[in-house]
């Protein structure tokens, strides 16, 4: 009986060192790509990753390789146990670029695998006023205060310039500090407006952020309009 207890133990100690001594880190993430779709020169376009811990062993993010000038990558933090998570955002800079851009920033790991990487695509045009089959307007939504006004939410407008209605849907938009409202529908060559209203905590602080919408049409396409709050000119609202 003792011999036998001692095997059973034996072998529950030899499966125990097995595990540990394979615990691995591992990670994943949130969504592996971004299309920005239509959007234009000069702005800078922030998009949320979200980076998890899955694996066994805590996980080591070792180098961020954005590879290119116009990709700005902060992390918060370059440990993460298991279990864990954190949020990574990639800001791209539209710059002079024109036409089908894509750009592949890449995350190397203390894992046994290659590099992750991460996909960012957009069709840059050179004229706010001349975008299709949608005309934004303004094509930047400065939140900032000025004086006295302390603006909680901005109206803007959006035009429908081809002979066809138009169906819009908002894709994904700041929801910490803000709230995105779309016509759902805009008749072919008229304009209707949309709104971004602040939340409390979007009031506290200045940000960079953008949004991005779907329109239907005789093809989908999609647009995303950078948002910005000057910290320079930051008034807390009271």
């Amino acid at each position: 009986m003792k011999k036998t207890l001692l095997i059973i133990n034996m072998a529950f100690m030899l499966v125990s060192l097995g595990t540990i001594c394979h615990a691995e880190p591992e990670l994943t993430i949130s969504e592996d790509s971004v299309d920005f779709g239509i959007v234009l020169q000069n702005i800078r376009l922030p998009h949320t990753f979200w980076l998890k811990s899955t694996g066994d062993d805590t996980l080591k993010i070792i180098k961020v390789i954005p590879g290119c000038g116009c990709i700005k990558t902060p992390l918060q933090t370059n440990i993460i146990p298991p279990g864990d998570s954190t949020k990574f955002e990639v800001i791209f800079d539209t710059r002079k670029y024109r036409g089908k851009i894509t750009k592949r920033p890449r995350i190397r790991t203390n894992e046994a695998n290659p590099d992750h990487v991460i996909t960012i695509t957009s069709q840059i045009e050179i004229r706010p006023d001349a975008t299709y089959p949608v005309v934004v307007t303004p094509y930047k939504i400065d939140m900032t205060p000025d004086g006295n006004n302390k603006p909680k939410k901005r109206i803007f407008t959006l035009t429908n310039i081809t002979d066809k209605d138009l169906y819009l849907k908002p894709l994904f938009y700041p929801e910490e500090i803000s709230k995105v409202k779309l016509p759902k529908k805009i008749k072919a060559g008229e304009t209707a407006e949309g709104e971004i209203k602040l939340s409390k905590n979007g009031l506290k602080q200045a940000f960079e952020k953008s949004f991005t919408f779907e329109v239907k049409g005789h093809y989908t396409y999609r647009f995303t309009v950078p948002v910005i709050r000057d910290s320079n000119q930051l008034i807390e609202n009271k």
